[in-house]
């Protein structure tokens, strides 16, 4: 259904979607909008879009989602607040998704075991993290 409708889109939507920070930022401003049943689809659009790729999650709760989801929970809509009752109940999954990355970002810096149990340090140096991981830290205290 996404590419038939990719088809009929404008080239200023096509473009909304080929750049991410653009793409962050157009949902985070449609959160805002005026119609509740665009809102409660936006907030589902998020949840499928982060379970696909948590770094979506990330980049988006790094924009200030959270807070914004907050917000939308205080509007009484029969539309909105089941969407936003959907995104509560899906976050465990998506938490559970941003440690394990959290977690092979950290294994990945300090070294795995090797087949003698010894482990390998590369560069223990928690500033030597990824932006990725720096991000997805960020993103999970925002969570908490």
């Amino acid at each position: 259904i996404f590419i038939i409708a990719l088809v009929n889109a404008s080239n200023k939507s096509k473009n909304a979607l080929s750049d991410e920070k653009l793409l962050v930022k157009t949902l985070i401003h449609l959160l805002d909008h005026g119609s509740n049943v665009i809102r409660g689809k936006v907030v589902v659009s998020i949840i499928q879009l982060s379970k696909l790729q948590i770094h979506w999650f990330v980049q988006l709760c790094n924009s200030k989602l959270i807070g914004m989801v907050e917000r939308l929970n205080r509007i009484q809509d029969e539309y909105v607040s089941p969407c936003v009752g959907w995104f509560g109940a899906n976050m465990n999954l998506l938490v559970e998704l941003l440690v394990t990355q959290i977690c092979e970002n950290v294994e990945k810096l300090c070294g795995r075991r090797s087949a003698y149990g010894n482990r390998t340090y590369h560069n223990s140096s928690m500033s030597s993290l990824s932006s990725d991981t720096n991000l997805a830290c960020k993103a999970l205290l925002a969570v908490i």
